[in-house]
C-alpha cells in the first residue's frame, strides 16, 4: 500500500513507533518545512490512515527525533534536535514533546545543545531509570543530556564528549557486562566505544575499532550466539557489512 503525506510535505526522517498503544506500528515523519511532524496510524494489516500531526518551533538546519517514555506516565514521548552549523548559526536545541497515548503530543521543555545534531537516541546512562538523551553533532562531538525529572534535563558532566571521529549513529547499551550502560557510535570509517564507569565515558581499549567506508549507522547484537553484544556497521561508501565481535 502506498500512503501519503500532506501537500509540500518535506519528509526529513522517519521512525517507526506505536504512539497510539493499540499494539500496531505507526509511520511518524518530520515535515521540515512546516516544522511538524505527520503520523501515519497503522491498521496492522499494512495500511495506514493519516494521524494527528505535531508542530513544534522553527528550528534550523538538521533535524534529529527519537520516540521514548521520557517522563515515566508509560506514554511515547518526543526528542527533537535541531541546530545549523557554522560561525553564524544559533545554537543546537532540543525540544521534548509529551505524548498523550493516543497518537498526539504537546510541547514540554527546551534546552540548549551544541549545533548541528545528526543522530539522537534514548537510553538510561546514569542508572537512575529515567531516559537519557544522547545527541551526535556534526564536529565530534556527543552531548548527553541527564533526565532530571519534571521534563528538566542536563548535561552529564564533562559532557558534550569528543567522539574522536565523525559520529553518526549511537546505540546505548552495555557492552562490557559492568550493569553500566555506555555508548557505541559510528564514527564513519569506524566504530567508536564510550565506556562508563566512575570517572565518566572514556574511549575503550583498542577504539576506535575499524570499519568499512561509510559507517553511518549500526546495530548490536548476539551475532555468534554466544551470549555478548556484537556490532554490525553498515558500510554506505563500501560494498560491505563491518561484524565487530565482543571478545
Amino acid at each position: 500500500m502506498l500512503a501519503g503525506a500532506p501537500t509540500g510535505f518535506a519528509a526529513h526522517g522517519l521512525q517507526l513507533a506505536d504512539i497510539n498503544e493499540d499494539g500496531k506500528p505507526d509511520i511518524i515523519m518530520i515535515d521540515s518545512r512546516q516544522n511538524a511532524f505527520v503520523t501515519l496510524i497503522g491498521n496492522g494489516r499494512g495500511g495506514f490512515s493519516q494521524g494527528p500531526t505535531a508542530t513544534f518551533a522553527a528550528g534550523q538546519g538538521r533535524y534529529a527525533i527519537a520516540f521514548g517514555d521520557l517522563d515515566g506516565d508509560g506514554h511515547l514521548d518526543a526528542a527533537i534536535a535541531s541546530g545549523g552549523a557554522g560561525e553564524l548559526a544559533e545554537p543546537g536545541r532540543l525540544l521534548a514533546l509529551r505524548g498523550d497515548g493516543k497518537g498526539a503530543f504537546k510541547k514540554g521543555s527546551e534546552t540548549a545543545v551544541p549545533q548541528s545534531p545528526r543522530y539522537v537516541t534514548l537510553g538510561d546512562v546514569d542508572g537512575d531509570g529515567r531516559a537519557d538523551i544522547v545527541i551526535t553533532h556534526s564536529d565530534n562531538l556527543v552531548s548527553v543530556l541527564l533526565n532530571r525529572g519534571a521534563d528538566k534535563f542536563a548535561p552529564a558532566p564533562a559532557s558534550p564528549y569528543n567522539a574522536g571521529g565523525l559520529a553518526w549513529a549511537v546505540v546505548v547499551a552495555d557492552v562490557n557486562r559492568d550493569k553500566q550502560n555506555d555508548l557505541v557510535l559510528a564514527t564513519e570509517n569506524s566504530v567508536t566505544v564510550l565506556l562508563n564507569g566512575k570517572s565518566g565515558l572514556t574511549r575503550a581499549v583498542g577504539s576506535p575499532f575499524a570499519a568499512g567506508p561509510g559507517a553511518y549507522y549500526l546495530a548490536i547484537g548476539d551475532v555468534n550466539q554466544d551470549g555478548e553484544p556484537d556490532v554490525v556497521a553498515s558500510s554506505f561508501d563500501g560494498k560491505a557489512v563491518t561484524v565487530l565481535l565482543h571478545r
